[in-house]
C-alpha cells in the first residue's frame, strides 16, 4: 500500500502537527517524509502506536514486512482463516462502504435461493414396514474365465 494512503487511513487526515505531537515525530521530519511519499519504518511504528494500530500491521501495510514474514501463513491462508463477517467488514471499510449494509446484502444473496424441504410424510401404522434385505455371505458363483467355471449340471 502507498505510504501516504496508509497514513491518511490511520490518522483520519489529521494535520501533520497533530500526528507529530501524538507520535513524537518532529513535524519537519514528518512533512519531509510525506512529501517524498515514504515514511521510515521507525515512523510507521510510532504513528501506528499513537493511533492504536498494531505496528506489525503498519509495517505490513507499508510493505516493510511481507505477511508471510509475520506469520507462517500465506496471504491466501490468512484470508481463508477470516470469518465471512470479518472479511466483508474489512472489505467494506477499504471500499468506504457501510460494513453492516454490505454484510446484510451478502447474507441476503446467500439465502435468497434457499428453499425449505417439505416435512417427511409419517408412515401410518396400518402400512407394513418395508422388508429388510441382507447381503448373502455365500461364496460367489464362478464366472466365465474362472477355473471352477463349467457348463452347469
Amino acid at each position: 500500500m502507498n505510504h501516504t494512503t496508509w497514513y491518511e487511513r490511520i490518522t483520519g487526515n489529521a494535520t501533520e502537527r497533530a500526528v507529530s505531537l501524538a507520535s513524537g515525530i518532529t513535524t519537519s521530519t514528518l512533512n519531509r517524509q510525506l512529501a517524498k511519499g515514504v515514511l521510515s519504518p521507525e515512523n510507521v511504528i510510532a504513528i501506528s502506536r499513537a493511533y492504536g494500530v498494531s505496528p506489525i500491521q503498519g509495517l505490513v501495510s507499508t510493505e516493510y514486512l511481507k505477511p508471510e514474514e509475520v506469520s507462517d501463513m500465506s496471504e491466501e491462508q490468512m484470508a481463508d482463516s477470516l470469518s465471512d463477517r470479518i472479511l466483508i467488514q474489512t472489505l467494506a471499510k477499504r471500499l468506504g462502504e457501510d460494513p453492516e449494509e454490505l454484510m446484510n446484502e451478502a447474507e441476503e444473496s446467500l439465502t435468497s435461493n434457499v428453499r425449505r424441504l417439505p416435512q417427511p410424510i409419517e408412515q401410518s401404522e396400518s402400512e407394513p414396514e418395508p422388508e429388510r434385505y441382507v447381503a448373502k455371505r455365500k461364496k460367489p458363483e464362478p464366472g466365465e474365465g474362472d477355473d471352477d467355471y463349467g457348463a452347469g449340471a
